[in-house]
């Protein structure tokens, strides 16, 4: 590659030499045609800024499968005369022509650095104008807040001062001590007539609690005497056993048809709670070897003495309910592909739309029967008979949900 030559006629006579159209290398380095031409007249000039410049050159030479750092070294060299050049023209432009004079201050006016110094003191001295006028802003109002607060602590200082005389005559609304006497001296007069009167109704209420000891002797005899003979009467229902009971005796003949429908219906409500409940253990299983299903840290993880329950929602969300031991009542939605491990020493489970889900009992598969896709389930079976359906109660006003026990 010849050194001596520009970047933009080594391009140029290496693309025509290709036969590749300038067209072609613009779709392929999405540089526009017009750069590209720009590019092979060395008008490295008109590109906006040499980082441009350098990334198109090198595009261009990856598309024509030249040297990449050889052509950016000629690039390099080419860049500093465009920029020599440039520079030497802007000097021109402030230089007179042939015939004219320009003096130094005409140059200094005229030159990009000395108007862009003139902006930058302009832009100086509006700063410094306005955070001066902000400053004796703050001052202002910092010395009038100041005065004010001067003034009401002189004023509470003079108010703490003053004497009672003072404050008399500078507040006139408050009372002197020379019309608060009159009142007094003319009240003396008038208790002398009062005072006999108080004795005499004195001496009346002292002559009157004497007659009161007469009631005193009547609710000391009035309760006792009500309340001796009620308590007598109240056991009279003896003869109701004795006539009642005796007729009685005919559900003799009852043994051979009462024994029957009393023990039926006693089974039958706590078979059909159990029943609700009622699931079997399925002894092997292939949902137990299927990790997608039953992971293989869950099968592991079975805590003896406890109530290992593992429900996974496999082809549907499912809406569960559960209350472990003592713990509050818990409620949400489980969606297709999650699951939930309970471990405790008694768990009740409610389940909607549970034939999308899959159930282990100390990873163990529980089979169940559940057409209308809602089950209850307690872990240990054991204690199915101690409940009632539904387990859970949910109330409307408050929206809280609740066992039934």
């Amino acid at each position: 590659m010849n050194e001596n030559k520009k970047i933009g006629d080594i391009l140029k006579e290496e693309r025509e030499k290709k036969k590749i159209s300038i067209e072609a290398i613009s779709y392929t380095t999405k540089i526009s045609v017009s750069i590209l031409k720009e590019i092979e007249k060395n008008n490295l000039g008109k590109i906006p800024s040499k980082p441009y410049a350098k990334g198109f050159i090198k595009s261009y030479a990856i598309a024509l499968g030249l040297n990449v750092e050889e052509v950016l070294k000629i690039f390099e060299n080419d860049y500093k005369e465009v920029k020599r050049d440039q520079f030497k023209t802007q000097i021109e432009a402030y230089l007179p022509t042939s015939g004219e004079t320009i003096s130094n201050d005409q140059i200094r006016q005229s030159s990009p650095i000395k108007k862009q110094a003139h902006k930058i003191t302009i832009v100086f001295i509006v700063a410094a104008v306005s955070s001066l006028l902000i400053l004796s802003i703050i001052v202002f109002v910092g010395i009038k807040s100041y005065k004010k607060q001067k003034e009401v602590d002189t004023t509470k200082k003079i108010v703490e001062t003053q004497s009672p005389k003072e404050m008399n005559s500078s507040f006139p609304l408050i009372m002197t001590p020379s019309s608060v006497e009159p009142e007094p001296t003319t009240i003396p007069i008038a208790p002398v007539a009062p005072t006999v009167d108080h004795q005499a109704a004195l001496a009346q209420i002292i002559i009157k609690p004497t007659p009161t000891a007469v009631p005193k002797l009547v609710p000391t005899a009035t309760p006792k005497l009500v309340a001796t003979p009620t308590p007598k009467l109240v056991p009279t229902p003896t003869p109701v056993p004795t006539a009642k009971p005796k007729a009685t005796p005919t559900p003799k003949a009852e043994p051979t048809a009462t024994p029957k429908p009393s023990p039926g219906p006693k089974v039958d409500s706590a078979s059909t709670s159990e029943a609700n409940m009622m699931f079997e253990v399925a002894n092997s299983s292939p949902e137990e070897n299927d990790p997608t299903i039953l992971p293989p840290n869950i099968r592991s993880s079975v805590v003896p003495n406890k109530q290992n329950v593992f429900i996974t929602a496999v082809k549907g969300d499912t809406w569960l309910t559960y209350k472990n031991g003592s713990d509050p009542v818990k409620s949400f939605t489980l969606r297709q592909g999650r699951f939930i491990l309970i471990r405790g020493d008694e768990i009740r489970v409610y389940l909607g739309n549970v034939n999308v889900t899959k159930i282990f009992y100390n990873s163990k598969l529980i089979k169940f029967d559940a057409k209308s896709g809602i089950k209850s389930l307690v872990f240990p079976q054991s204690n199915a008979s101690k409940y009632k359906l539904p387990l859970f109660l949910f109330d409307k006003t408050s929206g809280q949900i609740t066992t039934n026990e």
